[in-house]
């Protein structure tokens, strides 16, 4: 008898940035991340057919997939109920009128299946992009996951890592009607802290080459000819600034080495303030309600948005309250870094809070970095981590403690 020969499955590495406002996904071999805002609709009669079946005229491409996401979660252990079917992401937007369910003000992420299942829900998009023509699909992947500071704890990080380990099913439901059934084999998981993760991808390019940055400094011997120089961040302090939906990490950094003692969280991000900015607005704007943080975010970034200049200029003075307690989380821990260490500042919230901090830490405007691709620098950083061969020896142990 002839034994057939095993073939080994193909294992993808993706950093996962799950967020309460976005979840940020980066793929290795991918040249853009991936943001699916965490919002949901329950579809209540899952099996009945849609009459927008019969007129979609949308065909899925790698580029809109994540915009039509209607799922239906057949099995997963990160999940208490299965075979629901949901509309994730800006999908909800195209239900006119529906409030989608998004995390609550102090959600944990680990415990939250709304996360869950947006982040199952990425993963499925990546998996149907790199199998065009199937329509049973099977991929395997290792996560590099991560929480905020605040929410560092060894149970918490173990937990949101081991609920994603394991076999996920979900079905894909086309507009057109076609289904596509999708596994998910997740290998091995891990989770990290938030802000500090983000500095592997300030230090480190993708392919693990030192990033480059010019920069000017004092002049020992010149005060008033600052020095320009190009240098590399492997061994320069850092605070990392990571502002998300729900969270600020202030993360003091030394290279990649982390400062757990002087670092600090905050429950403070972007999610409130838009709460307050969509109360105020919708009480003027009648016809033109904003009814989810995603909603709000599709228009604030989105200048081609006919309303998007109206809204950025609403939010101003609301921004501006937050930014100020912003700046002085961060000057609090800066005050006590060497004046050589720089500022680096990413997140959704960066890009939010951009204009309202700039004035606020002027005396700092030298030290200040904002991270190219500030949205997805967690999710690199957990890639580029994932990539390691440090990475490599923690999955090998945790796979031989399975083994004994």
């Amino acid at each position: 008898m002839t034994r057939k020969k095993s073939t080994k499955n193909v294992v993808r590495r993706a950093g996962v940035d799950g967020g309460n406002g976005e979840t940020k996904m980066y793929f290795e071999g991918v040249e853009e991340g991936l943001a699916i805002p965490t919002a949901e609709l329950i579809v209540i009669n899952a099996n009945s057919k849609s009459k927008g079946n019969f007129l979609a005229t949308e065909v899925i491409t790698p580029k809109n997939i994540h915009e039509h996401l209607d799922i239906t979660f057949l099995s997963s252990k990160a999940l208490s109920k299965t075979n629901e079917r949901y509309l994730i992401g800006k999908r909800t937007l195209k239900a006119m009128g529906a409030k989608p369910k998004e995390t609550p003000k102090h959600a944990q992420k680990h415990t939250s299946e709304i996360v869950a299942r947006t982040v199952l829900a990425g993963l499925l998009v990546d998996a149907v992009i790199n199998n065009p023509e199937s329509k049973t699909i099977t991929a395997h992947y290792d996560l590099n996951l991560a929480l905020p500071l605040n929410q560092i704890d060894e149970e918490a990080f173990q937990k949101h890592a081991e609920r994603f380990i394991g076999t996920h099913e979900m079905k894909f439901h086309c507009p057109n009607g076609d289904e596509i059934l999708v596994t998910i084999v997740i290998e091995f998981a891990m989770t990290l802290p938030e802000g500090a993760i983000g500095s592997y991808a300030v230090v480190y390019n993708i392919d693990g080459s030192l990033k480059k940055y010019e920069i000017v400094e004092e002049n020992p011997d010149d005060e008033s000819e600052p020095i320009k120089s190009v240098v590399t961040f492997e061994d320069r302090e850092l605070l990392m600034g990571d502002i998300g939906a729900g969270s600020l990490d202030c993360a003091v950094m030394f290279g990649v080495d982390f400062d757990y003692e002087n670092s600090e969280g905050f429950e403070l991000g972007t999610k409130e303030s838009v709460n307050k900015i969509r109360t105020e607005w919708n009480k003027l704007q009648k016809q033109d309600q904003i009814h989810s943080l995603t909603q709000f975010t599709e228009i604030y970034s989105n200048t081609e948005i006919f309303n998007s200049a109206k809204l950025q200029n609403f939010s101003t003075m609301y921004l501006n309250d937050d930014a100020i307690v912003i700046a002085d989380s961060l000057k609090s821990i800066y005050e006590k870094m060497p004046s050589r260490a720089r500022i680096v500042l990413y997140g959704g919230g960066a890009l939010l809070y951009k204009n309202a901090l700039m004035p606020l830490l002027e005396e700092y405007s030298d030290k200040i970095i904002f991270a190219p691709d500030p949205k997805f620098t967690t999710a690199k950083g957990l890639l580029i981590f994932a990539l390691t061969p440090a990475f490599e020896e923690i999955k090998s142990i945790y796979l031989e403690a399975l083994s004994v």
